[in-house]
């Protein structure tokens, strides 16, 4: 009896060992457009963005699993640069059907450490299904993904955009579709 109760405390010390318990209010998005040749990132997030989680502390999957994400376009950042945050909002979200984009995690494969995200992804008013990596180290949890926003019905506000003749200057005539987007989190 004595020996189960220890092995039994043991498995629950270990088990919450690898537990997540994550900083609600430190979550963001983060996405990541490119411009020129030499394919340039330009880093952003979003001043007002929703998370929701089902929990805060547990597994990767209790954490994770059902959590939602509902981003204002109309209020980017773009690493405290007025012009850029105004060419992005201006000529680019502006043209879209949605001024908004969600996310949903509907399935969590991995662990504590890393793994894959099932997530659904509407952006331009459209829903598409995507497989997210994300990692937990330096007491952050970072989930990413590259899309394509033309795969968005959103090549009409591309396309304005990337021929607008002051970003065709600024990107030296070349800005992605490609686009890397995620979110961070502050973990224990």
């Amino acid at each position: 009896m004595k020996k189960s109760l220890v092995v039994a405390a043991l498995i629950f010390g270990a088990s919450s060992l690898f537990a997540l318990s994550i900083d609600e209010a430190s979550v963001k998005p983060v996405v990541t457009g490119y411009k020129t040749n030499q394919k340039i990132a330009v880093p952003m997030t979003f001043k007002e963005a929703k998370f929701s989680f089902k929990a805060t502390n547990g597994s990767a999957k209790e954490v994770l699993e059902g959590a939602t994400a509902l981003i204002d376009l109309n209020k980017v950042d773009t690493n405290k640069n007025p012009l850029r945050d105004k060419n992005m909002r201006d000529k680019f979200f502006a043209k879209l059907n949605s001024k908004e984009a969600k996310a949903l995690i509907n399935a969590v494969e991995g662990d504590d450490k890393a793994g894959k995200l099932k997530t659904t992804i509407t952006f331009n008013g459209i829903q598409r299904d995507v497989e997210m990596g994300y990692v937990v180290e330096n007491g952050k949890l970072v989930a990413k993904t590259s899309i394509d926003i033309k795969d968005y019905k959103a090549t009409a506000a591309f396309d304005a955009f990337r021929t607008d003749t002051t970003i065709k200057g600024l990107h030296g005539n070349n800005t992605w579709s490609e686009v890397e987007i995620g979110f961070e989190v502050n973990v224990k």
